[in-house]
């Protein structure tokens, strides 16, 4: 039997990258599936995607950090499907800069995105989960929730606060039967990572590789998979964690040590001061 057969799920962020594939690999699965993103280009063609494989899909366009959007869409998933049993959160937006030269707007739309837009997906999703007697929801944090990488104050701050908001709502709800968990992915070669690494020297690439344990950086479906086991029945008793999903690399040294674009723009500023 399919691992979320009956099922409804919403995921957020799912134009494309992690959310995407989590959406195509729950719909496989058996869910029904809301997708949601802020691209409605993007939402719209990753649904036509899955239905086209014969799977159960509408995209309805949401702003993660406005409360009356989030509401409309977890209201769609009800009135389409009859309930709402899995939310997993994979929106999100980032600006790497160093603290000094961070713009307050630009920490802002981090802080905001990642974790008011949690906060609020989870919220209303929860509010459905207790009607039909619970749920399962999985936020995306990152493995920089637990460490820290030059530039990323303001990522890394929000993702923080992602793993600390899980744990807090699986002791609040669990004894409602609603499990919250999160998944900590390392660095995942997505479409968008792919082009953003675009003029990196196979020389840096290949340090960077070596930075990870497994000797590979992270692909979508890699992410995709813990999502699901910790979505599924199969993960019945777990609530509260935080899965790194991360080749590795969270239980050996920083890739900031190794990989040299991050290091030069340690040492810019460093040099600078």
């Amino acid at each position: 039997m399919s691992k979320l057969e009956g099922k409804v799920a919403l995921v957020t962020g799912a134009g494309g990258g992690i959310g995407g594939c989590v959406a195509q690999l729950f719909a496989r699965e058996g869910a029904a599936v809301v997708i949601t993103d802020a691209l409605a280009e993007n939402g719209e063609r990753k649904a036509a995607e899955i239905r086209e494989e014969g799977g159960r899909a509408v995209f309805q366009h949401m702003d993660v950090t406005q409360a009356v959007q989030v509401q409309a869409a977890v209201r769609r998933a009800v009135d389409l499907y009859g309930r709402l049993d899995v939310l997993v959160n994979s929106h999100g937006w980032s600006r790497v800069e160093m603290t000094t030269r961070l713009a307050e707007e630009d920490f802002d739309r981090m802080i905001a995105i990642h974790l008011k837009g949690t906060w609020l997906t989870c919220k209303y999703a929860i509010m459905e989960m207790l009607k039909t007697g619970g749920g399962s929801i999985v936020n995306l944090s990152s493995m920089q929730a637990y460490g820290a990488i030059p530039g990323r104050a303001g990522y890394e701050a929000a993702k923080g606060g992602i793993s600390a908001l899980t744990r807090d709502l699986a002791v609040e709800y669990g004894p409602a039967g609603i499990r919250v968990n999160a998944v900590c992915p390392g660095v995942v070669m997505t479409e968008k990572l792919v082009k953003a690494n675009a003029t990196a020297t196979e020389e840096e690439t290949r340090l960077r590789v070596q930075c990870y344990p497994l000797r590979r950086l992270g692909r979508a479906e890699d992410v995709a998979a813990a999502v699901l086991f910790l979505a599924s029945d199969d993960a019945s008793w777990i609530t509260g964690t935080n899965l790194f999903v991360d080749g590795g690399i969270s239980i050996q040294l920083s890739e900031a040590v190794m990989y040299p674009p991050f290091r030069r723009l340690w040492r810019e500023v460093v040099s600078a001061a």
